[in-house]
Parts: C-alpha cells; structure tokens; sequence
C-alpha cells in the first residue's frame, strides 16, 4: 500500500529530477519546479558525469595529514585549506584527523564502496526501465602513472576495494596503450596504469533534461521558468 501525497520538487538538476522520478513511481502526485527554461542547466550542466565505484577511497586517509601542511595556502592544491579559516574548522578537523587511520579509512572505503555500487546499479536499472539516452560509456576508467610509487599507491586502494568486490586489472605501459590507442604519443612517459572496467561516465545534462520529458511524460507536472521567492510554513495537514 502506498500513502498518496501531492509532493513538490524544487529545483530540476539531476538530483531533483531523479527524486521527481522515483517519487512518481511510488504513486504519489508530483510537480517540478525549475527556474531555467529546461532541466540540468546549472550545477549538472557541466558535472563531470563520471559513476566510479573505484573512487570510494575517502579523504581521511592515513597518508593525508602529512601532505596538509604542505598543501596549505595553495590555490592549486588537491586540498585547499586557507590558514584564515582554521579557527572555524577546529572541531571539523579534529573529527577529520580522527578518521585518518588504517582501520577507519578502511571502514570508511568500504560504505562509500556499497552506496557508490547501489547507486551505479539503480542508475542502470533506471536507464533500463526508461530507455533513455544520455551519451553513457561503459567502457571503465584508466587511472596512469609515471613512477612506480604511484602505482604501489593505488595499488593499495585498488586491493582493498577488491576485497570488497571491485573489479580491476593491472597494467604495464604496453598494456595501457593497446587499451587506449591515444597514449602512442606518451610511450616511454608511463610506468603503469590501473583499468577498472566497470566505471561509467555519461553527460548529466542530456541525463537531467531527458529523465524530465519521460516524467513530463509520464504524469509529473514540471513547471520551468519559475522562481521559489518563498515557503509557507503550516502545521494543518
């Protein structure tokens, strides 16, 4: 049994598109709201688009606290963390050093793992059950490597999620250009690569505006072109 509710989206980018859909199908009556003239037209109109279990490795990793300091004030850095904001990220931080452990960063991996595997196979039972088209590649991701500490790096990583049910392959510089034909022009630049087959990449705008028109389609009311200025607060139901 389904308790039927009138359900308002606010918001058309690919999160509030997919809870749109997902909410229909439940049963419940739905409308979209978007301020722009389509879906996907802001933060997922140039999203990377990559669904990559292989990246469930977490920040808090027993190797990060020493790159911190070397990274600090760096506008380029992986990790920007500005001096001026330490005072406010105290307690953060502690809580992030915290977790910067083996046995944490490995528990840590393995949720981020599962919820990143849950989301790739509802996504594709989604594009299954709608048919729609959104340029989707699955054809993996191929990490490179110029040095061999690198790869013992991610090696690491690579292990410890296969425990968990991460499919990878290990390559040496032939292996890598014959995979990806591109890379003839760097031979001799590569100690390594890391193939994990079972990535994904596709264009989160196509994916956002598409799923819309099948909800459109499909019994959501979508209105584009309005704004939120406020909500209204009430305790009646």
């Amino acid at each position: 049994m389904v308790d039927s509710r009138k359900v308002v989206v606010l918001g058309g980018g690919i999160v509030g598109v997919t809870t749109a859909y997902f909410l229909s199908r439940q049963g419940h009556e739905v409308t979209l709201i978007e301020k722009n003239e389509d879906a996907g037209l802001e933060t997922s109109f140039a999203n990377g688009g990559i669904v990559t279990p292989s990246m469930s490795d977490p920040w808090a990793s027993p190797e990060i606290p020493r790159f911190i300091l070397k990274w600090m004030g760096k506008e380029d850095s992986p990790f920007l963390l500005r001096p001026v904001a330490l005072p406010g990220l105290f307690s953060w931080g502690v809580k992030f050093l915290r977790q910067c452990n083996h046995t944490a960063w490995a528990r840590n991996a393995g949720v981020i793992y599962r919820l990143c595997s849950y989301s790739k196979d509802t996504l594709n039972q989604l594009v299954a059950d709608t048919g729609i088209e959104y340029d989707g590649s699955r054809l993996g991701t191929l990490h490179l490597f110029r040095d061999q500490l690198s790869i013992e790096v991610t090696k690491r990583v690579a292990e410890t999620l296969g425990a968990m049910g991460l499919h990878y392959d290990l390559l040496d510089e032939a292996a890598c250009i014959e995979l990806e034909p591109s890379l003839r022009s760097q031979k001799g630049l590569i100690a390594g690569g890391i193939h994990y087959p079972n990535d994904e990449a596709g264009d989160a705008r196509l994916f956002s505006q598409r799923l819309a028109q099948y909800c459109s389609n499909n019994g959501v009311t979508v209105r584009y072109g309005e704004s939120i200025k406020r909500i209204a607060r009430s305790t009646r139901w």
